[in-house]
């Protein structure tokens, strides 16, 4: 703050406030939200809440080329040889 009023970068003190209130009020609404949450999960620990539910699996079952192995993808662009004009 000593600075501030030393250097003067901002030359009305209504700026100085505006920066300050600007602060402080970023903090509003995240911080709540993720205490929340953390309050939420120790919760659900203590009182043994301690299940994620079913999660299946849906991805490399063997539908599509990348499912074989990297032998059945696709080139790259870079890999084919380019066709010089003549």
């Amino acid at each position: 703050m000593l600075a501030e009023f030393q250097l003067k970068p901002y030359p009305h003190i209504s700026d100085l406030a505006k920066l300050g209130s600007a602060a402080v009020l970023e903090n509003f609404g995240y911080r709540q939200l993720h205490n929340f949450w953390r309050v939420w999960g120790w919760w659900q620990y203590l009182t043994s809440q301690r299940v994620w539910g079913e999660m299946p699996r849906v991805g490399f079952a063997g539908n599509g080329p990348a499912a074989a192995g990297p032998e059945n993808a696709p080139a790259s662009p870079a890999a084919e040889p380019s066709a010089s004009p003549s």
